[in-house]
């Protein structure tokens, strides 16, 4: 795996760059909000070097958090290269990490391609994989997540709007439910 790349900028559009370093021009796709120094200077992108049939693509971001969230969505179901670039560069990992904790559909679906069962599916397969690492980079979420989200996002999958499926989550919390499958049917009996 190339970790990061490391030289001269000689080559920049919107999505792709060319950094240049031991005589070698790495073309790297880069999400379109990436701000980009002048041409000529040094910089550092870390990097996924994603490997299909028929071709060999790097993606490079600014930091480490962001390419592990890349890497972390290509490895769902549905979510390829592009569209996890596509996410990165419409929201920031923050944001996105923020909205994907706090089951915000709305925020994710107004990026370009992004559907809702593609939000779905990305706040379910992807929440619990950054659990672990919310805490350390994502000062937007104070509170840590626990199984009211994703009771609320189960009931979203089943066809309920957001609003609803809160209400019904919220009315069915008490102190005494501690597993995920005691919420969600308590929830369901509140619709």
């Amino acid at each position: 795996m190339i970790s990061f790349i490391q030289g001269k900028l000689v080559e920049k559009t919107p999505s792709t760059v060319v950094i240049l370093t031991g005589g070698i021009g790495y073309q790297i796709q880069v999400p379109v909000s990436l701000q980009l120094p002048p041409i000529d200077t040094q910089v550092k992108l870390y990097t996924a070097h994603v490997i299909r049939e028929t071709s060999q693509t790097l993606f490079g971001f600014v930091s480490q958090n962001e390419r592990d969230l890349f890497d972390e969505m290509i490895g769902i179901s549905g979510i390829g290269p592009k569209v996890a670039i596509n996410l990165i560069g419409h929201l920031p990992s923050p944001q996105l990490e923020h909205a994907i904790f706090n089951a915000d559909i709305g925020k994710i679906t107004r990026v370009p391609g992004i559907g809702k069962k593609t939000a779905e599916r990305l706040m379910l397969d992807i929440r619990h994989k950054l659990e672990k690492r919310k805490t350390e980079f994502n000062p937007l979420t104070e509170e840590k997540p626990d199984v009211t989200q994703d009771a609320t996002l189960a009931l979203i999958r089943l066809g309920y709007s957001q609003e609803r499926a809160q209400k019904a989550v919220k009315k069915a919390c008490s102190d005494d439910i501690h597993h995920l499958s005691e919420l969600i049917a308590r929830a369901l009996a509140c619709i």
